[in-house]
């Protein structure tokens, strides 16, 4: 059995030799053509070609090249004063000069305001050092500012509001004056601290209230036609208290009315509405004018040359009709026709014809004499 089917695929691998390997079944390949990438140069992954009928089973794939590993030599960095130098660049691979050693311009100084502190009330200042914040060298040094005898205003003590009946304390005032504006309830104040030294510079000062001038008026009631209203309280939207007290207010005239259309107005009748105020119950019957007729054209009788035409109009309301009477046109001449023309022995006619309805005129036309 085991001899019949190394026969076999012996056969079948010899008719694949003779075939050009359509019936190989490539058991076996080996690789070759490979190549690998240098840093300038793609390498290949070669081609598996079969060991029985050396065909190529599989091309191969291009490799990528790998680039230059740079490694540079003498690079030096450039300062504010002096020059520096790029370096040289070489390939640690395949020796290549990737670049030359090149002149890097010194950068120059930068220059900075440094250590600039404001003088105040309480402490001295300083002007700031001109230093380059490259390299740290000072340019030019600064100076010392004395003190100020300005204080600075930001601090109140021993304040107390007014109300709208008892006056406030506007508090103990340090140094730069500040005011806070008196409101309806309670008084302002004028003060003068400072906060960076703490020096009293001048004390406070009462700024009186200013009584009730927030106000808000209530318990108001709108008057109708048939009660009266209320004027309604005043009090002080601050501290509550009532400043003055309301008064009714009379009746009014103005009705709030729902009508009915009693009688309805016609073409020619007037009619009658029904006024009744829903709040008092107040009756009022007032006229409605007459429409008058609306009229439309119903039917038309063309006007001609020699007879009056007619329109026939008819109320779309009441459904009456009326007669209106179109004039005759009259006649449109034309320029007439010389048939025969005068002579001079004999006289001609010119006949004129209408426009509109073909009728015919003439008139006789003197003969022309020698």
């Amino acid at each position: 059995m085991k001899r019949s089917i190394c026969l076999i695929i012996t056969i079948i691998m010899l008719a694949g030799l003779l075939s050009g390997c359509a019936l190989c079944p490539h058991i076996g390949v080996h690789v070759e053509g490979a190549a690998e990438a240098t840093c300038s140069e793609p390498g290949y992954s070669g081609d598996e070609i079969c060991n029985l009928c050396g065909a190529v089973v599989r091309k191969g794939d291009v490799i990528p090249t790998t680039g230059h590993k740079v490694e540079v030599t003498g690079a030096v960095a450039a300062t504010c004063t002096e020059d520096g130098q790029t370096g040289t660049g070489v390939c640690e691979v395949c020796g290549a000069r990737i670049f030359s050693n090149e002149l890097i311009p010194a950068t120059g100084h930068k220059l900075e305001l440094v250590n600039v502190a404001e003088a105040t009330c309480k402490d001295d200042g300083y002007t700031g050092d001109l230093v380059c914040v490259v390299c740290g060298e000072v340019f030019e040094e600064g100076q010392v500012i004395p003190k100020t005898t300005d204080h600075v205003h930001t601090e109140l003590r021993g304040q107390k509001d007014s109300t709208c009946t008892e006056q406030g304390y506007s508090g103990d005032l340090y140094c730069w004056e500040t005011i806070t504006a008196p409101t309806d309830h309670s008084a302002g104040v004028r003060s003068k601290i400072c906060k960076v030294c703490g020096q009293t510079v001048r004390a406070s000062r009462r700024i009186a209230a200013i009584a009730h001038r927030n106000t808000v008026v209530r318990n108001e009631v709108a008057a109708t036609c048939k009660d009266p209203g209320y004027s309604g309280d005043i009090y002080c939207r601050d501290c509550g208290e009532l400043l003055e007290q309301g008064h009714a207010t009379d009746i009014t005239n103005e009705h709030v009315f729902n009508t009915a259309h009693t009688v309805p107005a016609t073409c020619t009748a007037d009619g009658t509405d029904t006024l009744t105020c829903t709040v008092c119950g107040h009756v009022e019957e007032r006229t409605v004018a007459a429409t008058g007729h609306s009229f439309s054209v119903a039917a038309h009788t063309d006007a001609t040359c020699t007879a009056a035409g007619s329109n026939t109009l008819s109320c779309s309301a009441c459904g009456e009709t009326r007669i209106e009477e179109l004039p005759a046109l009259g006649h449109s001449w034309d320029e007439g026709v010389v048939n025969p023309a005068p002579t001079a022995d004999a006289p001609g006619v010119i006949t004129y014809t209408c426009t509109r309805c073909g009728a015919t005129r003439q008139e006789v036309l003197p003969a022309t004499g020698n």
